[in-house]
């Protein structure tokens, strides 16, 4: 994808899921994900290192999808990151160096996604946790944590996060920082 590529629509749709596929965004190119529906990326490599942006609706990365690169990632409000890991650790990878819920939603339906790089929130924003999220990064920005869902969110990121956390079910783990080996 060069230059702004913009995937919208009503209607759910998906990308193929072949074991050669690949996305790439490349350096000076944008990404849009706009309209109220879900787009599906299964078992994809995604090369971002351009600018993606979920401006509304759903983008779904499914087990054994990476998002890598040296671009970011901004989840505006209307708009939901969302994750399915299946049963397998590590089954979704999140390694891009900038990533912003702008009042958006981080979904994780099932398994186990990984955000090893910093979170940036600003404003409220929305982690929804029906399967488990590990934040091994720092989150930072003014904005807060609404914690939702049966499952867990590890913060063992270094950093200080500010702009607090409500924890409305499931669970809230905060450890490993540098300061504190118990958290």
């Amino acid at each position: 994808m060069e230059g702004t590529t913009i995937m919208s629509g009503t209607g759910d749709f998906g990308f193929e899921d072949d074991t050669d596929a690949f996305v790439r965004v490349r350096s000076g190119a944008t990404l849009r994900k706009q309209g109220g529906n879900k787009v599906t990326m299964p078992s994809l490599t995604i090369f971002n290192d351009g600018t993606m942006l979920i401006e509304d609706g759903t983008l779904l990365l499914e087990a054994g999808t990476e998002l890598t690169g040296a671009g970011s990632l901004q989840v505006n409000s209307g708009g939901t990151l969302a994750t399915s890991g299946g049963v397998t650790d590590d089954a979704v990878r999140l390694t891009l160096p900038s990533i912003t819920l702008s009042q958006g939603t981080l979904q994780v339906d099932d398994g186990v996604t990984r955000l090893p790089e910093d979170l940036n929130l600003v404003g409220t924003s929305e982690i929804r946790t029906d399967g488990n999220l590990v934040l091994s990064g720092q989150t930072s920005g003014a904005g807060s944590i609404q914690s939702t869902g049966n499952g867990t969110l590890f913060l063992n990121g270094d950093g200080l996060h500010a702009g607090g956390a409500t924890v409305t079910e499931g669970t809230l783990i905060v450890a490993n920082s540098s300061a504190s080996p118990t958290g």
